[in-house]
């Protein structure tokens, strides 16, 4: 008799160990798929930056090309 609720709760336990193994996969999982998307958010700002750079001396250019042609109005 003592040695069922034992087993009773060595099931229990057991069952317990095999979800929490399941949570930490699924954690380790979430942080490797965050881990990706962070780089991917990265890559994007910097390619951003490289373009809005880009635009920032096609507008110099512009603005000299302009002025040298007499283009610009005077606001």
């Amino acid at each position: 008799m003592t040695g069922e609720p034992t087993g009773l709760v060595l099931e229990h336990l057991k069952s317990i160990q095999s979800q929490n193994a399941e949570i930490k996969s699924s954690q380790l999982s979430m942080a490797v798929d965050m881990r990706s998307l962070k780089a991917h958010m990265a890559a994007f700002f910097l390619k951003e930056s490289a373009t809005d750079s880009t635009i920032a001396e096609i507008q110099l250019r512009l603005d000299r090309v302009e002025n040298r042609l007499g283009l610009r109005s005077e606001d």
